[in-house]
């Protein structure tokens, strides 16, 4: 259909929807010049939408992204939407650093959003999303896209993790990372309030470089996953062969970040929860 105003077109069952340029000042005059055209045709069945030139991206948990002017990537982790009405994209801090307004974008320069303006009391930062033209989608997408299998997700935060727990992420350089969870309470350097994970075998690590931010996902039962951490390392820097790493606990985490962003977080584990 040979028209500018006409973005797309296509018959939704038996109605022909058209798709109009946003822009387009004389809606109804459009809408009657084309039903009159149409009508000519036999084509009588029509339905009228006003878009915008380009596709809405979508972004997934466990993507890749990238910081403005820093060499390294890390792991989208996971969206969150705020009682004030923000959206947030959840990562590792000590990949973003700390500077309000740093920029955020995936691994193809599509900026996400910038850091929120928080002294961080732990290794996860919250990015401030532009949530146009962006559109964030649940962890339910990927643990259905990674597994083709719909799981139900439960985001409580839980304080009394069974371990040891079969874990995995979903990251922007591992998908999926599979390990074992065997402490909820470790302590690293300045760090407390860690979860330890094992690699599975040596040969096979539970995460790699780039996948700092990735949510740690435990199965708790055949038809039930949970979130309940974030990956931020390795701990076995002198190894060759890592096999333990490094997670923040979200039932710690969450609650520091909701406090400097004077703000509460609900984690967006159905896309159909936005």
């Amino acid at each position: 259909m040979a028209l500018p105003e006409v973005v797309g077109f296509g018959f939704r069952y038996d109605v022909l929807q058209l798709d109009l340029d946003e822009d387009v000042l004389d809606r109804s005059g459009i809408e009657q010049s084309l039903t009159k055209t149409l009508g000519e045709l036999g084509i009588t069945e029509l339905a009228y939408r006003y878009v915008g030139r380009h596709i809405v991206p979508f972004k997934r948990p466990g993507e890749g992204i990238r910081r403005d002017g820093f060499p390294g990537t890390a792991t989208l982790g996971c969206f969150a939407r705020s009682n004030k009405g923000y959206y947030y994209a959840l990562t590792a801090r000590h990949f973003t650093g700390e500077l309000e307004g740093t920029l955020i974008s995936s691994l193809n320069e599509e900026p996400l959003g910038t850091l929120a303006k928080v002294h961080y009391k732990t290794d996860i930062a919250a990015i401030l999303v532009m949530r146009f033209p962006l559109k964030p989608l649940g962890l339910e997408y990927f643990l259905r896209d990674a597994q083709n299998l719909a799981l139900k997700i439960c985001c409580e935060l839980l304080t009394d993790y069974q371990t040891p727990m079969n874990v995995y992420i979903i990251g922007a350089q591992s998908r999926p990372g599979l390990g074992r969870l065997v402490s909820t309470r470790y302590y690293f350097g300045a760090l407390s309030h860690l979860l330890l994970i094992e690699s599975l075998t040596p040969a096979s690590p539970f995460c790699r470089p780039g996948d700092s931010g990735a949510i740690v996902i435990g199965r708790v039962s055949h038809n039930k996953v949970i979130a309940i951490g974030m990956v931020i390392g390795r701990s076995d820097l002198e190894s060759r062969c890592p096999t333990q790493f490094l997670a923040v606990r979200l039932d710690h985490s969450l609650p520091a970040l909701e406090e400097q962003l004077e703000d509460k977080l609900h984690l967006i584990t159905s896309s159909a929860n936005q």
